[in-house]
């Protein structure tokens, strides 16, 4: 891990957001469910590669969260 405001490398921050994004539309919305040790590493991926500010809700009875963002396209860096 890094030091500053990236704390993931560019392999490690690759390696996450190919498991979240739309296989064959990386620039579409994102939704995907994971346990809280993750949230981090998933939350930088995502402004990382969208430049869109993740959110993060938490189902009480699974003790899951869920990372929701508008996606590169819609964010505010999409080619709108």
């Amino acid at each position: 891990m890094k030091t500053g405001t990236a704390t993931l490398s560019q392999s490690e921050l690759d390696a996450i957001f190919s498991k979240l994004h739309d296989q064959n539309d990386w620039k579409a919305p994102i939704a995907v469910w994971c346990q809280g040790e993750a949230i981090m590493g998933i939350c930088e991926a995502i402004r990382f590669f969208t430049a869109t500010e993740p959110k993060v809700e938490l189902n009480v009875g699974s003790m899951q969260y869920l990372i929701t963002s508008e996606g590169y396209r819609a964010g505010p860096a999409g080619d709108h």
